[in-house]
């Protein structure tokens, strides 16, 4: 998966299998069964601007992929009254 945005804001739910997301500053986060990973860095987001090689984004983009095998999830796509969303609960 090259770095790319989320569609737009959703839950990632992990159903079966791995799976791993490295997010534009370098951290790498690996989800399990049963994790639930909430994204809104949609091409909407403030953040959401490339680098300016075209290559890894200074923003809100992400590189993502199965890890070890296939990976099943559950995508539950929201829209936030506020974007990005002020604070918990700013549905």
């Amino acid at each position: 998966n090259p770095w790319h945005h989320c569609p737009s804001p959703q839950f990632v739910v992990t159903l079966d299998g791995s799976w791993y997301i490295r997010t534009s500053d370098g951290e790498v986060t690996t989800f399990s069964k049963g994790d639930v990973l909430y994204q809104d860095n949609s091409a909407a987001h403030p953040l959401a601007a490339r680098g300016p090689s075209g290559g890894a984004p200074r923003g809100a983009q992400h590189w993502s992929g199965a890890q070890g095998g296939p990976c099943n999830q559950l995508v539950l796509g929201v829209a936030p009254k506020v974007f990005p969303a002020a604070g918990p609960g700013a549905w």
